[in-house]
């Protein structure tokens, strides 16, 4: 019998993303934890710092030197774990719009303070088994957009689900290809992740099914906020090795899409790694692109993924988890095409989902709007 999903509850949604959705970021002093890492313009440490909770963003500032500002269907019942910082508003703006007649909750800390759009329920939690099964009775798919900071939790929120007799579970993945064993040799943080992977397929014998989304780079998220090592309003960028290899990335809204047409697609994603994109490029093609549309000359520093790659596993040993991650994730996205150029799994299911390729021009002539906007 065909799955049919409703009711779906969203973790991890809380209003601070640069895109579109009701807050924005704010100024902020560069710390001097900033400078062990190379090139990245200041805007990268005000969103960045937005994935970590609370408690961790006041442990994140107490090691800096300065104070850190941050403002920073008829398919069945979502709730979207902690539908809050940067992807989870694009999620449950989709899934509200979507041609499906979904009943969308969040699903939020008991202590948290985040603001929540009007008219959407929200379910409080301490994280016990018995409030969860108490939440999640009668839903058919959770949506986690959980900060990667937070995944340990995920193992009892998915405990939980199951045992309630939820329908489908949507992790928080949305990054690199994770279903990839060599994944954690790069990027360490994603032992959690592939952790996650096993868990969910041990509770396929109880009727959950799952869906992972990988997605690549968040391009428009990573060119704004200098993850990439653009500096867009300072016609600044870091390139690695040659700058001719590819790599896949989805903009926040495209993997938003995503989310909803896996939804909709219950039997089609069952119990499968799913890929969604926008572009495929590389960093000399962006760079072009970005010539173009400024109509100014770029600085340009190159640095080795390698460097990047030991430089991250050394801050990760010294207790630096916020840029050991950072060097290790561009580590692999431009130096192991194996996590980051997926061309044959993306192009199946661009046709599978019917989510054709994005203009890359369309898609950073507004990247660059918004920057500029904000920068005057």
């Amino acid at each position: 019998m065909a799955q049919s999903i409703k009711n779906v509850v969203v973790i991890g949604v809380s209003l601070h993303s640069q895109f579109g959705v009701p807050s924005q970021t704010s100024g902020a002093l560069l710390p001097a934890f900033l400078q062990r890492t190379v090139s990245f313009p200041q805007s990268f440490i005000i969103s960045f710092f937005v994935v970590f909770p609370p408690q961790k963003r006041s442990e994140v500032a107490k090691r800096s030197d300065h104070h850190l500002l941050s403002a920073f269907s008829r398919t069945a019942r979502s709730l979207i774990y902690q539908a809050g910082g940067n992807l989870g508003p694009f999620i449950l703006s989709a899934l509200q719009k979507a041609n499906t007649a979904f009943n969308i909750s969040i699903l939020a800390r008991q202590s948290s303070t985040s603001n929540f759009p009007a008219g959407v329920p929200v379910h409080r939690t301490d994280y016990s088994k018995e409030s969860l099964l108490a939440i999640f009775k009668d839903q058919d798919a959770v949506v986690s957009t959980i900060a990667t900071d937070s995944l340990a939790v995920q193992q009892t929120i998915i405990d939980a689900a199951a045992e309630a007799g939820v329908k489908r579970f949507i992790p928080s993945e949305y990054g690199l290809d994770t279903s990839n064993p060599i994944a954690s040799d790069y990027i360490p943080g994603t032992k959690l992740k592939q952790d996650v992977h096993a868990r969910l397929r041990a509770k396929e014998s109880m009727g959950m099914s799952w869906t992972a989304i990988i997605v690549g780079l968040w391009f428009d998220w990573g060119m704004a906020s200098g993850f990439m090592s653009w500096d867009i309003s300072n016609r600044k960028v870091v390139t690695y090795n040659t700058g001719d290899e590819h790599f896949f990335g989805a903009n926040l809204a495209r993997i938003a899409e995503g989310v909803v047409k896996t939804l909709q697609r219950p039997e089609e994603t069952k119990n499968q790694f799913v890929y969604v994109w926008s572009h495929r490029t590389t960093q000399n093609e962006v760079l072009a692109v970005l010539k173009e549309i400024t109509g100014d000359e770029w600085e340009i520093e190159r640095a080795k993924t390698e460097d990047a790659t030991a430089k991250g596993k050394r801050l990760l040993q010294e207790g630096d988890g916020l840029f050991g991650l950072v060097n290790t994730v561009l580590g692999a996205l431009f130096g192991v095409p194996s996590l980051s150029d997926f061309k044959e799994q993306a192009e199946y299911w661009s046709e599978k989902l019917d989510l054709p390729e994005e203009d890359l021009e369309e898609t950073l002539r507004r990247v660059v709007k918004e920057v500029e906007a904000k920068k005057g």
